[in-house]
């Protein structure tokens, strides 16, 4: 397993990469972003009157976050419709970052369309191949960024047929910024093979805006901007920080999965 202090020996090594792949990333999501941005400058802002009540960021004392469920599936199978408040915020870009556990074009594209709410806009299929293809060239910097040392890792032919990319989200920390915009940290393990015998386990952070946007599913919270703090520009990455230890993350607790174990 790569840990975070064997990342963090190889960051000097691997600054040019990450920068390229920060670059990257934000051309790949431009499009998605350009769309929401649009539809939203033609909605009706949330007025102080309609804001959901204010709710602090979990305290160390907190137990466990248990992630709310979604009153709705969109395309069948992607929980959506969450309250319209911080810990429905919370959830939502929960659900989004479990729905990226995977290395299925198809499905990049289903989840990153659901959660950005555009899964109604006409966006032209050459388009969202190029920003999933894109994507995943984003996931195999990040891969042979990562990887152990020692390993072989082929970044022309990722995602092979049999790779694989799971994502279990473990801790959550939130700010709300405003009355409508809340700032979402999820502490993950991912498992990841390559397909072609790598296979190694990660921490990772993923950060997301998450918005209230009226005008998506009658109402719901869409990822506005995505923040992982590994695509920030000279980010450090500190081992303290990939630690349930660490009192600024709150465990996350699924229920349903206890009950089948």
């Amino acid at each position: 397993m790569s840990t975070p202090a064997q990342i963090a020996a190889r960051a000097a090594r691997t600054r040019r990469r990450l920068l390229l792949a920060a670059a990257a990333f934000l051309v790949v999501l431009a499009l998605v972003v350009g769309w929401l941005l649009g539809r939203a400058g033609t909605a009706q802002t949330p007025t102080a009157s309609s804001s959901p009540q204010a709710s602090p960021a979990p305290s160390a004392t907190a137990d466990a976050f248990v992630p709310l469920a979604g009153e709705n599936l969109a395309l069948g199978q992607y929980q959506v419709n969450y309250p319209r408040t911080p810990e429905g915020a919370v959830s939502a870009a929960i659900a989004a970052v479990q729905a990226l556990s995977t290395n299925d074009a198809q499905a990049l594209a289903d989840a990153l369309t659901v959660y950005h709410g555009l899964e109604n806009e006409q966006i032209p299929s050459e388009d969202l191949e190029e920003e999933i293809e894109g994507f995943l060239k984003v996931r195999a910097h990040g891969i042979d960024r990562d990887r152990p040392e020692g390993t072989v890792f082929d970044y022309e032919k990722f995602p092979a047929p049999a790779s694989y990319f799971y994502i279990t989200p473990i801790g959550v920390w939130w700010e709300e910024t405003d009355s409508f915009t809340v700032d979402v940290r999820i502490l993950a393990t991912e498992e990841i093979s390559d397909g072609m015998g790598l296979v190694f386990k990660r921490r990772y952070i993923h950060g997301c805006l998450m918005r209230w946007e009226p005008s998506v599913r009658s109402g719901d919270w869409v990822i506005e901007e995505v923040r992982d703090p590994s695509m920030q520009d000279f980010y450090a990455p500190k081992e303290e920080d990939y630690t349930l230890d660490n009192p600024n993350w709150t465990p996350i607790s699924f229920p349903e999965w206890d009950d089948s174990e």
